[in-house]
């Protein structure tokens, strides 16, 4: 029963104000509704309600019209849904979001974008990139990107882009653009995500220079110094114990040509000039070539300790030593081994010192 509908809370008052819109002289009167089904379930529909011709002093004949649009409000609402959850999406994000129209406009930025800019989101829309604060000679480019762009229907991306402001400022981003196409399969703008890559690019720098000054104190260093890599030699001693070898000190004893197996397996990162010198090599690139040599009898023994030690937990070693140069004369050292930190579980990288003791032992 439709009439029933009007004893539901909400429609009472809707049901009054129109009767009440009747009383003062309309005859007619249109509204929104939420109606129950049959099941109890609720319809969204559209009311209209028209006295009809020659009963306006008594209203004895009413039409009444009821459409339902519970698809339509729902899919509305979907819609609506989508939306927030889409502009939300775009707001949270730390990259800065934009679409632009054919004129190369802002037609939508998000918050991120907005805040690089110290103005509000609605402050952006309808300016150009030179009125929003790029350089003259900046928004020129842009402006050739995005025409390029709608010409081709073919998305660009750039990586290290520096940008310029007005106030002096240069932002480097990485960016991705594309056209935007209409309902209709026009293209109707350009949509972007640009990320701010300037505090990056200045730790990569840092980073650079970190490493050139470290180079170069390793290079210039008077004293002999190797970085090496002894992760197949912990490979190697892990593979031993998984097949049985309860005590690796007996193993080698029992096996001294296994040691300089042992050194074998030792990769060769760097070494410097110092290194060169001490062990009498023509250049650097000679030394790398036959730094293997340069481990005596005693020294092979000594090697063995210092890799033991670091297979039970130590991370550092030092110890007097005899080596051999690349030309067969005795040097006596004193050799530091070091892994270096966060290389631990690897032994990827360890750091040796050799510093010539020869004249004072002498």
């Amino acid at each position: 029963d439709i009439l029933s509908q009007f004893r539901l809370e909400g429609n009472r008052y809707a049901f009054l104000n129109y009767v009440l819109a009747f009383y003062q002289g309309e005859t007619k009167y249109h509204d929104e509704a939420i109606h129950n089904s049959g099941k109890g379930q609720p319809v969204h529909v559209l009311i209209d309600i028209a006295i009809a011709p020659n009963y306006l002093d008594t209203w004895g004949k009413v039409y009444v019209s009821v459409v339902n649009q519970t698809d339509q409000i729902l899919a509305q609402n979907k819609v609506a849904e989508s939306e927030s959850l889409l502009r939300s999406m775009i707001d949270t994000s730390l990259d800065w979001i934009f679409i632009k129209s054919k004129d190369s406009r802002y037609q939508l930025v998000n918050e991120a974008f907005a805040h690089g800019f110290g103005i509000s989101q609605d402050e952006a829309i309808g300016k150009s990139d030179e009125e929003i604060g790029f350089t003259k000679e900046t928004a020129e480019e842009l402006r050739t990107a995005d025409q390029r762009i709608l010409n081709s229907g073919q998305p660009e991306s750039y990586y290290n882009k520096a940008l310029n402001r007005t106030n002096g400022e240069t932002f480097h981003f990485s960016t991705i653009k594309a056209p935007l196409y209409s309902a209709d399969g026009e293209i109707s703008g350009i949509m972007g995500i640009s990320r701010d890559i300037s505090d990056k690019l200045r730790s990569e720098e840092e980073l650079a220079e970190s490493n050139a000054r470290f180079r170069s104190l390793f290079q210039d260093s008077p004293i002999s110094l190797l970085e090496e890599d002894f992760s197949q030699i912990k490979i190697y001693l892990e593979h031993l114990v998984e097949t049985g070898v309860a005590d690796l000190h007996q193993y080698f004893y029992n096996r001294p040509d296994r040691i300089r197996e042992l050194t074998e397996l030792r990769m060769l990162n760097a070494l410097n000039q110092a290194t060169a010198d001490l062990y009498e090599a023509t250049s650097i690139e000679h030394a790398k070539q036959v730094v293997g040599a340069i481990f005596s009898e005693e020294s092979l023994n000594q090697f063995l300790e210092y890799v033991l030690d670091f297979y039970h937990g130590k991370t550092r070693f030092s110890s007097q030593a005899e080596h051999l140069t690349i030309t067969g004369n005795r040097v006596f050292v004193v050799v530091t081994i070091a892994i270096a930190p966060g290389y631990e579980d690897t032994w990827e990288k360890v750091f040796v010192s050799v510093v010539d003791q020869t004249d004072q032992i002498q």
